[in-house]
């Protein structure tokens, strides 16, 4: 039987929840990842994350790769020349490849937003990963405020809203592509 890639995405994401940051993106709380056989700033750094960079770009990035890298490594190659650090960049980036970009998502999707000021896109933006779908969805991502007032990898329920144009804006979500 032929693995389910959006499940497995939504599996490894949800694995990493609660890691929390130590402050001002410089690292995180010690957790090791039996699993991968590394420690969840190790898994970041394999992606090309260093402090103090904000890191919700590369925990998609990683998340994604650990689900393809079991399954199909020409994917994850494929995958080096899509991701970037920048939100931004790599939503245009996957626009030009044979990955469906929509507006609508699906588990394992990569939901991508952009920054607004003044009523217009910043070059800033931010990465989530879905794990439940829908006009009010659920994600999985770095770089969320936590309870304790620290920023963690962690669960948030959005609201699918392509029109507002203050804050953070979602622009399109990335469809993981099956294993064959």
């Amino acid at each position: 039987m032929t693995p389910n890639i959006k499940n497995i995405i939504k599996d490894i994401a949800l694995s990493i929840v609660g890691i929390e940051e130590i402050g001002n993106n410089e690292g995180f709380t010690s957790k090791f990842l039996v699993e991968y056989g590394m420690e969840f700033s190790e898994m970041l750094r394999t992606v090309g994350w260093k402090p103090p960079q904000a890191y919700c770009a590369y925990t998609a990035e990683a998340v994604w790769k650990m689900a393809y890298s079991k399954h199909d490594s020409l994917i994850v190659k494929e995958l080096d020349t899509l991701f970037s650090a920048n939100s931004m960049q790599t939503l245009e980036n996957f626009k030009q490849s044979r990955f469906k970009v929509s507006k609508y998502g699906c588990i394992g999707a990569l939901a991508i937003y952009s920054h607004y000021k003044n009523g217009r896109p910043t070059s800033k933006g931010h990465t989530d990963i879905v794990i439940e779908p829908g006009e009010v969805f659920k994600i999985v991502g770095g770089n969320i405020l936590g309870k304790n007032g620290k920023d963690i990898v962690g669960q948030k329920t959005r609201i699918k809203n392509f029109d507002n144009k203050k804050g953070m804006v979602l622009q399109a979500f990335i469809h993981p592509i099956e294993i064959l």
